[in-house]
């Protein structure tokens, strides 16, 4: 899922995984899965294939069963999905930091 981006550009340590999620952009609702995750972000496979692709910086509402609602930006777009950066304040979102780290505790660490 992260074809292009190799681990030297990562900040954060990443896990292969399957959180079912709901994508939002521009008033859209997209299910889909997030399939690669960090505490920096994520890339997202949607169910369905999108006829244009979010451009770079869009904003996007990403709703992550056990976590909650993440305001989050496109990176990239991926063959089946998007890649995202989350946009989270520790000071104002430490709630969600602190379920996303849970969720991502389930998962092994890629190498």
């Amino acid at each position: 899922m992260t074809e292009g981006y190799g681990a030297e550009q990562r900040r954060h340590v990443r896990c292969t995984v399957y959180e079912p999620c709901l994508a939002v952009v521009d008033s859209q609702e997209y299910s889909g899965a997030v399939v690669d995750m960090s505490v920096g972000g994520a890339a997202v496979r949607l169910e369905v294939q999108l006829e244009v692709h979010p451009e770079p910086d869009t904003p996007m509402q990403l709703q992550i069963d056990g976590i909650g609602r993440l305001r989050t930006r496109v990176v990239r777009s991926l063959l089946d999905g998007v890649a995202v950066e989350f946009k989270i304040d520790p000071r104002k979102d430490g709630h969600l930091l602190a379920a996303l780290q849970q969720v991502l505790s389930n998962y092994p660490f890629d190498e």
